[in-house]
Parts: C-alpha cells; structure tokens; sequence
C-alpha cells in the first residue's frame, strides 16, 4: 500500500535534522540580476564608457529596498520581518499571539504586501507592508516547467533578505527570522511550528488554533456565480511549494463531486486550465473566506492547509511524496477542535490507492 491516512492519531516520529546549506547559483544569479535590471530601468549610459550597458550596481538596489524596510520600523519595538512564504507568516503570527505575555516589548509586524490579507485573522496585531516586487520583479510562474524557476526565485530573494537583515531580534531595528543551523543540528526543531518557535526563543511545539470567522462578500458570490455556499467544494491542487503528480485522484474526486450536483471551484495559480477544466486563480482573502465558509475544500499540503486548518471536520490534504510528512503534519503542530484529515502519498501510487483515497475524501465531509 503505498498510501497513508492520518487524522490526529498519528504520533510524531523522532528525527534528527542534519545541516541544511544553501547554494546559489551564480550563473541564475546573474542572469536574475539582468533581469531586475531591465524592469527597474537601472542602466549604466555610454557616457559613462560601460561595455555593459544592462550592468547594474546590485548593491544599490539592495540598499534601496533595506532603507524601504527600515522605514517602516518603529523605534523601542521588536520590528519583525516576515519575508517567507504565507503559510510560515501564519505560523509565526501564531506563535507570538500564544506567547504575548512573554515578550517584554511591544511587536511591529512587517510583511509582504500580497500576504495581508492574513492580518484580517489578527485583528489585535499592529502591522505594516512593504512591496518587494517594487525592486525585485516576479516573473510569470503559471507554466509547470517553470516551476523549478520558482523555487530559484525564493532562494535569490531568500539571498537578500539574509544578507541585508540580521536573524537575531533586537530592538528598534528591522529583523527576519532565519535558521542557525548550528541550533538546528545541535538541538533539531521537533516540527514546523517548533523550528519556528525556536528562531523567536521560545519552545513552543504546538499552538493552539481558534478560527477568526470571514463571511463571504456579496461581492465575492456575485463575481464567482455562488448562490449556496453549502454545495460549494473547493479545491487547490497546486502549490508554490510542492509539486502534484496525482492527476488522477483530482480527476477521479472532481467526477465524484460533480455527480453529486455540487459546485466545484478550482484554485490554480500555476495553470490555466487543470486537467482540462478551468481553474481560477482567487486572491488571497477570497480563497479564506469561501474557504470557511463552503461544503468542504481539498488542498495540497500548502500556506493555505495552515489558515484553514481549525475548519470543522471538512478539511483533506493531500501530503505527495515530496512533503516532509512528519515535520510538517498539521494535527502535530496544532492543537484543533476537529483535525482534518491528510492523505500521505507515497512515491508508487496505484489507482486502487487512488479510488481509497477519493472514497476516504468523500466520507470525511459528506
């Protein structure tokens, strides 16, 4: 069998995480550095005598983006940066709700633009955005075969912060939250919640979930056709993250669904169209809020299985081989009402495993 199901009675393995290096690649360095060069318009003219005119003073820019950051600190305050992906800011923001009492100032939340919409589920937080694509251009990442790009992409950026910001909190000046690896091999993180923790001086292991309900807009079921929420199913099979190569689970799930007479919404911000169905690609604060609020949602394991994980009893993820199952497993890093149930994929999938998991799927939220 080489599928697994866990639904909060799963005990977390003990494991030991060894030294993590990153390695940059200097060519896909330089050819990016070109390439932020063109969109900002940062040229060197030929008076100037350059040979190469897309030449760019990278240290500049990077200068000009921490200067940005900077400004959005407060003086006397812990002024955190949270520079990683949607799901390790949720994360974190949780771990300082549950430990508050213990941070002997106050804390200003700094975050990426595009992850605010998270704010709305910490309403006591104090916060402010900044724009990184103002200096460092994303590109368009829809196509499968440019996934790899993306991931290239998080390492350069990932590059900058370490490199412009310290990874050790103080007062008054900007910080991220970073690794120590020497920390990491000496005393290794329990899980995802606990390797967090760690970075902010605590020992946390898990923390404990309450849902900030998010009505769904007027608005939101106009643009989307949505008259009942309650035959709403949505899924998100695809991930900045992780990769899928389980088409046929999604093929196999949507014809279930869709017999049944229930709407089903597919979220993609890789694709265009999923295994020849129209996907949409929703804002961040759109997915949260039809999230909670729907029939059930499907999701690869992602940012989004962390937000939307104390939904009631209609949460599945889908864990593929590539996910590091006993780190990141979500009934063992949050303490829920209801878990959802994950599905563990192993790396031979066949399509008994498949059909098991569609039937387990459907029986948990029908």
């Amino acid at each position: 069998m080489s599928i697994e199901f866990r639904n909060g009675s799963m005990q977390l393995k003990s494991r030991l995480f060894g030294l993590v290096s990153k390695v940059y690649n200097r060519v896909d360095l330089t050819e990016r550095i070109l390439f932020l060069n063109r969109q900002v318009g940062i040229r060197r003219s030929k008076d100037e005598g350059e040979r190469d005119k897309t030449a760019v003073n990278y240290y500049d820019l990077v200068r000009r983006f921490q200067a940005q950051i900077q400004a959005l600190s407060e003086v006397g305050k812990l002024n955190l940066i949270l520079h990683r992906h949607i799901g390790d800011s949720f994360v974190v923001l949780n771990i300082i709700q549950q430990e508050i009492d213990n941070f002997e100032t106050k804390v200003n939340i700094i975050l990426r633009k595009e992850h605010e919409d998270i704010m709305r589920l910490f309403p006591k937080f104090r916060y402010k955005v900044f724009d990184i694509e103002c200096f460092f251009p994303d590109q368009d990442y829809r196509k499968k075969e440019n996934f790899n790009k993306k991931r290239t992409s998080d390492l350069l950026i990932e590059n900058v912060f370490e490199r412009a910001f310290i990874a050790i909190p103080q007062l008054s000046a900007p910080f991220i939250l970073s690794p120590i690896d020497i920390d990491r091999v000496n005393l290794p993180y329990a899980n995802f919640v606990n390797g967090w923790a760690r970075m902010l001086g605590f020992n946390t292991k898990k923390i404990k979930l309450s849902p900030t309900r998010i009505l769904v807009s007027s608005t939101i079921k106009s643009k989307y056709g949505i008259s009942d929420l309650s035959k709403v199913v949505l899924l998100c099979p695809s991930a900045n993250s992780v990769k899928s190569s389980i088409g046929g689970y999604w093929d196999s799930l949507i014809d279930e669904l869709e017999l049944m007479g229930l709407s089903v919404f597919i979220n993609s911000t890789s694709c265009d169209k999923f295994h020849k169905r129209r996907t949409i690609n929703f804002e961040l604060s759109e997915l949260i809020s039809i999230g909670q609020n729907c029939r059930a949602v499907v999701t690869l394991r992602s940012g989004l299985s962390d937000i939307l994980a104390p939904l009631q009893k209609k949460l599945v993820i889908i864990n593929p081989p590539d996910v590091d199952i006993d780190y990141l497993e979500i009934n063992q890093n949050y303490v829920l009402d209801f878990y959802p149930l994950e599905i563990v994929l192993k790396k031979k999938v066949t399509m008994l495993d498949i059909k098991l998991a569609v039937r387990k799927t459907l029986d948990f939220f029908l």
